[in-house]
């Protein structure tokens, strides 16, 4: 039962005693003749979704109360249950959101005078439409407008010269529309450019041309989320100090007025700040991420990335603030949406993480026996904590013999594909300035030429500063 679509949407549907009431009225008012059953399987999920482990909780005996006999080997009549069910909480779901989203019922209605020849109510329903969105922030009234202006210009009775009353909401209906656009193309750009950075997505020449055309249609009268979302493509296609120093600025002075994007652009500067030659760069990830999280801006829907948490857990424990991370950790734990695999993975990177920055050692080797996940960024951290830990425990040889598995897995792997050339030369330099640590006292070279080719890797270097450290600690 806890894995069934409709056990997951009556959960979240049903979050609260007020919610389940509405719930309840909205699925008894919606009933037929002879769906009885329904308000049973009502009763028996609100009973035990409060406790899902109960003995009783699964289908077996849900059949043999709603039927009054043992369940069959098929059970088809309890499937026809669970889909009749679910399409009335898919039904609640879009009640829902209309009526917190009223605008979107001004735009269902538009469309559906249409189809019916009702010009007038067509016309007033999209207007009212216009007229409800321009209290609405600039991002949700571009989308709106956009919609409301694509269904009045291709209704084929905007061009009568007796529709002047409506060609003034069209003017504006279309200037919000291009807005849109051109903020969905801007933001486009952003993903694909930060995917080709870390995933290996690849970049063709008509992308680079499009990308220079979105650029062109920003103006200088758009609105602050547009020229923010620009910024940050440059800096995302060109990382640098002065682009990044430039959206960081503009982000907080604009930061009241871009509502649903805050989210967004602060992973955009997170993002571009990977691999930047930023003479603070930890500092700085350590500060945006404590704003993200002082905001609520990394829980979106009652959840947080895994990618996120990660991150935020590593930047906090490189930064020595263990007690913050393992706070972090307590608290928002709860917010992860993922498989009880994943979720185990997770808490052992975590740990990780943390015994590291407690310099326990031996603790790290033995919790990274335990990251079991094909996925790279797991499969990557567990050679890495590996590395690291055996060179604080003066074990350089199994750091050495380690080279070769590492880099055949960047090469070679069938998932590493999907790891960006930003990635793979972070994690290159890594592990070759390490070897150099590593044999310094057998080779020429002095302590200032390690620092130099730390220096010359530009920020594209993983474990900087836990590098720059250990350099510093040689004799």
């Amino acid at each position: 039962m806890l894995n069934t679509k409709i056990y997951k949407l009556f959960v979240a549907l049903g979050s609260t005693e007020q919610d389940l009431l509405e719930l309840k009225r909205f699925i008894y008012a919606g009933l037929k003749e002879k769906e009885g059953q329904i308000t049973k399987l009502f009763d028996f999920l609100r009973k035990y979704s409060k406790i899902p482990n109960h003995k009783n909780f699964n289908k077996e005996y849900l059949y043999k109360k709603l039927y009054r006999k043992p369940m069959p080997k098929s059970d088809g009549m309890l499937r026809a249950l669970f889909f009749r069910f679910g399409r009335l909480l898919e039904d609640f779901m879009i009640h829902k959101f209309i009526k917190e989203q009223p605008i979107f019922r001004d735009l269902i209605l538009g469309q559906s005078f249409q189809k019916l020849n009702l010009d007038k109510s067509f016309y007033n329903a999209l207007l009212s439409g216009i007229e409800n969105s321009l209290p609405l922030e600039e991002a949700r009234r571009a989308l709106v407008l956009s919609l409301v202006y694509k269904a009045i210009f291709y209704h084929a009775k905007t061009s009568m010269p007796d529709k002047k009353k409506y060609h003034n909401y069209l003017d504006l209906a279309q200037k919000h529309h291009l807005e849109y656009v051109t903020l969905e193309n801007l933001k486009y750009s952003c993903e694909k450019l930060a995917r080709h950075r870390f995933h290996g997505e690849s970049l063709n020449d008509d992308f680079y041309n499009n990308f220079s055309n979105y650029l062109k249609e920003v103006k200088v009268d758009s609105i602050p989320l547009i020229h923010l979302l620009a910024l940050a493509s440059r800096f995302l296609n060109s990382p640098c100090i002065e682009l990044y120093e430039q959206l960081k600025k503009q982000y907080f002075l604009h930061f009241d007025d871009i509502h649903s994007e805050k989210s967004y652009l602060l992973n955009c500067l997170l993002n571009g700040l990977i691999g930047l030659k930023h003479p603070d760069r930890y500092e700085e990830q350590f500060e945006l991420q404590k704003i993200g999280i002082e905001k609520g801006l990394f829980i979106e829907n009652g959840v947080i990335d895994s990618s996120h948490f990660n991150n935020i857990v590593r930047i906090f424990c490189k930064m020595e603030y263990c007690d913050l991370g393992e706070e972090f950790i307590e608290t928002h734990l709860q917010y992860l949406n993922v498989t009880p695999k994943v979720l185990e993975n997770i808490k052992v990177r975590a740990a990780c993480q943390i015994a590291f920055a407690k310099r326990n050692f031996e603790l790290v080797l033995k919790l990274k026996k335990d990251l079991t996940l094909s996925n790279y960024n797991y499969i990557i951290d567990k050679h890495i904590f590996g590395f690291k830990a055996n060179y604080e425990l003066s074990r350089t040889h199994l750091v050495l013999e380690g080279k070769r598995a590492f880099f055949d897995y960047l090469r070679e792997k069938h998932d590493a594909k999907y790891i960006g050339d930003t990635y793979k030369s972070m994690f290159s330099n890594f592990y070759n300035l390490l070897a150099l640590i590593i044999e310094y006292p057998y080779k020429d070279y002095s302590k200032q030429d390690l620092l130099e080719t730390l220096e010359s890797f530009g920020g594209l270097v993983a474990e900087s500063k836990w590098l720059k450290e250990k350099i510093q600690e040689l004799r």
